[in-house]
């Protein structure tokens, strides 16, 4: 007889939990705990701005105890517990005295893991990797939903994990998960979990790409496994890691058309740009092309292979019905905002006649990989790249190389911007043009543009200006419809001319 689930308020009443971090993480977990009697202590290093101080009053209604202005030794006193925020790193001084002192530390998604074992029971598909993670995440929720299935995208994507628990209605969650969750995660396990890809990428946080790669990989091998790995053929990181996931592995690529007589669970593109699932070697072709997509770039065909993958897997009873549901479904969904966007058309009046210029905003490129990307997605159509912002410590050689294919002029702004710009001269591209704000680099691009589209994939962190990508992709939009209001007069561009500061 399988055991009944455990309640919440008897794991929770009156047991001392520590919090790191007034965010809406932070919060989530705060209220969730709180509603179950936890004796709850949040502490945040900073002083709140008003939106925080806001936050901060209306926890301490709630009941729960807060600190902000400095992490104090209350931290390391009040509880064996402690779940952080994902901002806060493994070399955070506060992390390093509370692990010293035998503290538990995990992340929120961890706690809901294991509120979800004990108690809903729902099955989890978690997606993580370097890049395409909210795209393929936001996908796979879609794609069950039209199936008939009552799930939701959460995690990484923006809506806490442990928010989602009092749903009754759920029949899954659908995760995204950053390197950063799962670094503090060292028990979740998903039904199925995808791998996207790696590339360096918030090194500074986690010490290493060593250490980075070792996040990831956390949620495929050991004690972790899932019932269903679903994993990119095309990427070395799952080759490196291939004898350690489970048996049931799932394969995908877009450029193997030969694929399924290799692996017996694949999913993949045929010569002619046919999406195929295959399970147990039996090939399922879905009557789906990749021209059917509205999403820009072949990097898109690899996340919709692996949203597929994972809603084949995930969905109970897997019919040719399901598959051309999954197949219209994918027709249907033109992406996600700060994705290679669509932001408008800029009209530019000139003696002969008007160019129309459609602009992009792909603020989530926050690594010069996702660049890179979305540089290719225009090809063979070259683009005005607006890109900048805080810089990470990546090799710049192959993002180089991408503008000198596939961009005819590239503005620069942000911290980034003389890193970036000695990069392109000692390679031979000329045609750079450093701004100090993101107004002028649009504006520099819309002169420069003699029809090209303008993408702003800016390759950086957006903290050097904005609160995130999401706030810094608003704010390109909200430029772009100013002067859509009002045609441009044409500036009668010099690609020649190396400055808009």
């Amino acid at each position: 007889m399988s055991q009944a689930p455990e309640s919440a308020f008897h794991r929770w009443q009156g047991r001392p939990v520590v919090i790191l971090g007034l965010s809406k993480t932070g919060e989530a977990v705060a209220r969730y705990l709180q509603a179950f009697g936890a004796d709850v202590f949040l502490s945040e290093r900073s002083e709140p701005g008003p939106d925080a101080a806001a936050l901060r009053d209306r926890l301490q209604a709630f009941g729960c105890a807060v600190e902000t202005g400095a992490h104090s030794e209350q931290c390391l006193s009040h509880a064996p517990l402690m779940i952080v925020s994902p901002g806060i790193p493994p070399h955070a001084e506060i992390l390093q005295r509370a692990a010293a002192a035998g503290i538990e530390i995990i992340s929120e998604v961890e706690l809901a893991a294991r509120e979800n074992r004990l108690s809903r029971r729902l099955p989890i598909a978690a997606v993580t990797g370097s890049n395409g993670k909210t795209t393929t995440t936001t996908l796979i929720a879609r794609l069950l939903a039209d199936s008939g299935q009552r799930v939701v995208a959460c995690g990484n994507i923006g809506l806490p994990m442990i928010s989602c628990l009092g749903d009754n209605a759920l029949e899954a969650l659908v995760v995204e998960l950053s390197s950063a969750q799962l670094a503090f995660s060292p028990t979740f396990q998903a039904t199925v979990a995808a791998f996207m890809n790696l590339t360096p990428d918030h090194i500074n946080w986690h010490g290493s790409l060593a250490a980075y790669e070792a996040a990831k990989r956390r949620l495929f091998t050991g004690e972790q496994v899932p019932t269903w790995a679903v994993v990119n053929a095309d990427d070395p990181a799952s080759l490196r890691w291939q004898a350690d996931l489970p048996e049931q592995t799932l394969w995908f690529s877009r450029r193997d058309p030969h694929l399924g007589q290799k692996r017996a669970h694949a999913a993949f593109l045929t010569a002619d740009g046919q999406f195929v699932f295959q399970r147990d070697d039996c090939p399922q072709p879905l009557g789906l092309s990749a021209a059917d997509l509205k999403l820009k770039g072949a990097h898109n065909h690899e996340n919709a292979l692996a949203a597929l993958s994972v809603a084949f897997l995930m969905h109970a009873a897997g019919t040719n019905t399901t598959g051309q549901t999954f197949a219209r479904t994918c027709r249907e969904f033109s992406g996600v905002a700060h994705r290679i966007e669509p932001a408008g058309e800029i009209t530019r009046l000139h003696a002969g006649g008007v160019t129309r210029i459609a602009c992009y905003n792909d603020s989530k490129a926050t690594n010069t990989d996702a660049a890179i990307q979305a540089l290719r997605a225009f090809s063979p159509q070259r683009t005005i790249l607006i890109a900048g912002g805080r810089p990470k410590e990546e090799p710049l050689e192959g993002f180089v190389e991408a503008i000198q294919t596939h961009a005819a002029a590239v503005t620069l702004l942000g911290e980034a911007q003389p890193r970036f710009q000695r990069a392109l001269n000692e390679a031979g591209y000329s045609a750079v043009y450093p701004c100090d704000t993101l107004e002028r680099a649009l504006d520099k691009a819309i002169a420069l543009s003699q029809g090209e589209p303008i993408l702003f994939s800016p390759a950086c962190a957006s903290f050097d200006q904005y609160q995130n990508f999401e706030h810094r992709g608003d704010v390109f939009k909200a430029l772009i419809a100013q002067r859509q209001a009002t045609p441009t007069p044409d500036a009668q561009p010099d690609r020649a001319r190396p400055s808009c500061l």
